[in-house]
This record gives structure tokens, C-alpha cells and sequence, in this order.
């Protein structure tokens, strides 16, 4: 198999490639250690030093890699540069009960380029949305896991650890890559964060003697602290405390209150 033809085809598609230890006929990665845990699926430093970084589109550059180590693996850069994003269904780890869960609760996946790979697992392309999408793992069911920005996928033909080859189930020269589904996007889109902000519900509405105060807000600030409030987010709170307990000692306003401390 002319693995620089299979490269242009990749490189066609607009995608970027780099370079990854293939496996020998044992299964074991061609990278040398003996305790690799990751066969056939890591980059190769002498060609890649920066890994991803070293990626590239310019098929001189493929050529000289593959005339430096004629058998190699190909993996396909996702994110932003190449404009794609890969469902990642792994059946070892449940992946397909997971994707089967999905599609019953959201929909079907559309069609779009899709790889079978050496595990029996399943590559789905899609096109990059625009916007920032992490890799995720797990993170919508056992099994499923997302590449994107700062991510890569090993593509066809390479060779896995059980000897069989990455191929297309559904070539992108025939089923174009799809734009991925809102639902999908939607998942793996990071939940807004809510921030913890002090209100007046959580401090008390009874006020405090001027000779009990200091005790009493220091108190109330480890109270606050256990909650999880920052420093600036304390003193916010026991300045709402403050003016709230000179209120009530001073409804009318009338009467100067001795400062609180």
C-alpha cells in the first residue's frame, strides 16, 4: 500500500497530518519501549518533536518523513486547522450501548465519513463548528469520546495492535463530512460555572450589639469561609451585615451610631 498516495488523500480533504509509531506483527508499537501503553497511537518524536505542533499539510514534508521511516501510521490533526471534530466510539469500553442511549434520546447521526478502526470501534467526522470545542473522554457515556481542538485521531490505513487496519467505512470522496448535530455540540459544551456571590439572605437579620460585633463577624466570617467564599467575597458580605445591623439599631437615621469596626 503506497502510504504517500493515502496521504495526499488526507491532505486533500484539508486536514493536517502527523506522524505515529505503526505496530509489528505482534502487535507491539515499532516506538521501541517495550512497556508502551499506547501501540500504535502516540507520535513519532525524532519526526513530530513538538507532537502536534510539528503537524503538517505539505506532502514534501509527508515524503521525507516516510523516507525516513517508511512504515509508519498516519494520524489526522482535529480542530480548528483541519476543521473537523471525531465522535470516538470504543465498543471495548461500552461505547456503542452509549452511542445507542444518544441517538434514542437525541437522534440519529447524520451521514458523514466514517472509520472503522483496527479495535472495531468507529471514527465519525464532522465538520468544526467555529468555536471552541475540547477533547472530552466519557463524557457523554462509556465509551464515547470526543477529539477536537489540540486533538488527533489515527487514520486509515494505519495498522493496529490486533493487526488490522483503520479503514473508510464511509469515504469523505463519496459522504462528505457533515456538520456536526446541535445536539452533539451541545453536550460537549462546558456547563456555565455558577459563581458563588454573597447575599443578604445568608447573613442574619437580627442585629448585633456594638460590644458583641467583633465576635460575632469574625465568627460569621468563618462561617462564610467554610462555605467556600473567598476573601473579597467575605468582606462584601459582612459590609452588607454592617450597614444592615445599623439599620435596624437606627431605623430613623436620626441618631449618629458609633462606627462599626
Amino acid at each position: 500500500m503506497n502510504m504517500l498516495l493515502q496521504a495526499e488523500f488526507l491532505v486533500k480533504q484539508g486536514w493536517y497530518i502527523v506522524p505515529i509509531w505503526s505496530v509489528d506483527s505482534n502487535g507491539h508499537c515499532c516506538c521501541g519501549n517495550s512497556n508502551c501503553t499506547s501501540s500504535g497511537k502516540h507520535p513519532i518524536g525524532q519526526l513530530a518533536p513538538n507532537g502536534l505542533k510539528n503537524a503538517s499539510d505539505d506532502l514534501t514534508t509527508i515524503k521525507k518523513w516516510l523516507e525516513s521511516i517508511p512504515d509508519i501510521n498516519l494520524g489526522v490533526c482535529t480542530g480548528t486547522d483541519s476543521g473537523i471534530i471525531v465522535l470516538d466510539i470504543d465498543p471495548v469500553h461500552g461505547g456503542e450501548e452509549s452511542l445507542s442511549k444518544l441517538v434514542s434520546t437525541y437522534g440519529p447521526l447524520p451521514q458523514t465519513a466514517t472509520v472503522t478502526t483496527g479495535s472495531g470501534g468507529r471514527h465519525f467526522y464532522f465538520k468544526h463548528p467555529g468555536h471552541a470545542v475540547k477533547n472530552s473522554a466519557s463524557k457523554l457515556g462509556a465509551g464515547v469520546d470526543i477529539k477536537a481542538d489540540g486533538g488527533y485521531v489515527v487514520a486509515p490505513p494505519s495498522m493496529h495492535k490486533t493487526g488490522k487496519s483503520y479503514e473508510w467505512s464511509a469515504s469523505p470522496d463519496t459522504t462528505p463530512v457533515a456538520p456536526a448535530p446541535d445536539w452533539l455540540l451541545n453536550l460537549v459544551k462546558d456547563k456555565p460555572v455558577a459563581k458563588t456571590t454573597p447575599t443578604t439572605s445568608i447573613a442574619p437579620v437580627t442585629p448585633i450589639p456594638q460590644g458583641e460585633r467583633n465576635n460575632a463577624l469574625a465568627s460569621f466570617a468563618g462561617t462564610l469561609r467554610k462555605r467556600g467564599l473567598v476573601a473579597s467575597e467575605i468582606a462584601e458580605t459582612l459590609m452588607v451585615l454592617k450597614s444592615r445591623s445599623s439599620r435596624l439599631l437606627n431605623p430613623s437615621g436620626n441618631t449618629p451610631q458609633q462606627k462599626l469596626p
